[in-house]
């Protein structure tokens, strides 16, 4: 959420006394936003702070906040406060005690802005509110296409039957593998895939432990472990015991196979068989060639039994019906129809020219 106290009191105005005793509620605050607010103080004509001081003392607030730990993120805090003096000295000016006083402010809720305090939580390497700053720009672009000119019945009727067919949309272009997001693969995929080179099958080993589910050895200290959880997506390593996308993670999906909810849509074919799930029989007869993603990963592992048992070409990676041209089943209609038919395998190459190859021989067909 934003830096803003009125919200943060509406919110815990929600709950009952006793929730907020047991820690129901837990407020991450926007690092983003908060930085914003901290820059626009020392930018204030009334705190006196010079201009070329700002970016100086503001490095220091940023490690602050960025820091990896509770105790690096106090020493950080202590030389904030003791530049701002630095600074200030030769021309004895007097914001530094107004910044203190503020900067002790922000400091004192620590646990809901710094990184450092957020070891353990789910939060799968998000420390800002662009999820939910999307999912409005969505509302207000999409579905109310930025027209304020809107009484509350038509509000609802909007929400409620527009809105519903632009994420049917959406997950139609999930489910035919059309999506943006899974035709191209993240820069951080490729770096980490780069670095778990020399990590073999036989390295990772399978956890006794019921919490974890792999062992995977250190790429850079010899004799150190870290356990990885991939039905929940999180390591023992500083980088994904937030649920982010570590090595570890990706070195048991690229040796062993397994399926963990932070790989790229990319990779996975976890967001088409979630698709399918959503839409239902309202999916209709989709070829199964655009459900094959770009690594060319089955189904097999994270398909539900309806998927099996209705489509099992498709889930079986297989290339259900015919596309060629001339062919009995070159309609759209016929190639999700006539799953399992054969074990043709799909054709491997560039997806852009796969999805126009097909969408000639649709419209030849």
């Amino acid at each position: 959420m934003d830096d803003d106290e009125q919200m943060s009191e509406a919110i815990k105005n929600v709950l009952t006394p006793d929730q907020v005793l047991a820690g129901a509620l837990i407020i991450l605050r926007c690092v983003f936003h908060t930085l914003k607010a901290i820059w626009a103080w020392m930018w204030e004509k009334k705190n006196g702070m010079e201009k070329e001081h700002r970016p100086l003392i503001m490095g220091a607030v940023r490690k602050m906040m960025f820091a990896k730990t509770k105790f690096e993120c106090l020493i950080w805090c202590i030389i904030a406060i003791q530049r701002a003096k630095k600074l200030a000295a030769p021309q004895k000016l007097t914001y530094p005690k107004a910044f203190k006083e503020y900067l002790l402010t922000k400091y004192s809720r620590r646990q809901e802005m710094c990184v450092a305090y957020r070891k353990g939580l789910l939060t799968r390497g998000q420390n800002t509110n662009n999820i939910s700053e999307r999912a409005v720009r969505t509302v207000k672009e999409d579905a109310f296409m930025r027209i304020l000119s809107y009484n509350p019945v038509t509000v609802v009727d909007v929400l409620t039957n527009e809105f519903e067919e632009h994420f049917r949309s959406k997950l139609k272009d999930v489910a035919n593998n059309r999506h943006p997001a899974q035709l191209t693969i993240p820069r951080e995929y490729a770096v980490l895939k780069d670095r778990v080179k020399h990590i073999s099958a036989a390295d990772i080993k399978i956890s006794k432990d019921p919490l974890w589910t792999h062992v995977v050895p250190s790429s850079s200290t010899e004799g150190v472990f870290y356990h990885v959880n991939m039905i929940l997506g999180i390591c023992e390593c500083p980088q994904g015991d937030n649920g982010s996308l570590c090595k570890h993670q990706l070195a048991v999906h690229l040796r062993h196979g397994a399926i963990s909810p932070t790989l790229p849509a990319s990779v996975t074919n976890i967001a088409v068989s979630e698709a399918w799930h959503l839409l239902g029989k309202s999916a209709g007869n989709i070829p199964s060639f655009f459900l094959q993603a770009a690594n060319s990963t089955s189904l097999t592992s994270v398909a539900s039994p309806f998927l099996a048992s209705k489509y099992p070409g498709m889930v079986a990676g297989q290339r259900c019906g015919s596309i060629e041209a001339g062919s009995s089943n070159s309609t759209s209609n016929n190639v999700g129809a006539n799953c399992g038919d054969g074990p043709t395998s799909l054709p491997k190459g560039d997806l852009t020219a796969q999805f126009e190859r097909t969408f000639r021989l649709e419209q030849a067909g």
